[in-house]
């Protein structure tokens, strides 16, 4: 697929042109998924190793990672259950046809890269 100007956002896209849905999520909504985000961060800078303090012991160390990993386990199953719930309720799936479906954290809206 060559790359083209995406005429929505004026950006190069690799993986092809942005097509809006026309469907925006709610404030609350979008709010929450920046929370999801935000957590997920988090979680994943937890599970670097130079995360774990230098002078902890072997066993403190390995509760850490557990916390650490726990924590990246329940920020995934939040996500997944965030877009679960937005597919249902705006019926994204048969708007985007089988595509990866994505968000526009600055506004809330849809969209699929075609």
């Amino acid at each position: 697929m060559e790359n083209k100007v995406c005429p929505s956002c004026g950006k190069v896209h690799e993986q092809g042109i942005r097509k809006d849905l026309g469907i925006k999520c709610d404030e609350g909504e979008l709010n929450g998924l920046k929370i999801i985000n935000n957590r997920m961060s988090c979680a994943i800078q937890a599970l670097n190793p130079n995360a774990i303090p230098k002078d902890v012991d072997e066993k403190n160390a390995r509760i850490f990672v557990m916390a650490a990993m726990d924590y990246k386990a329940e920020i995934d199953w939040l996500n997944s259950n965030w877009w679960d719930e937005m597919i249902r309720k705006y019926n994204l799936s048969e708007k985007a046809g089988g595509k990866d479906i994505h968000i526009d954290f600055m506004d809330g809206s849809f969209y699929i890269l075609e």
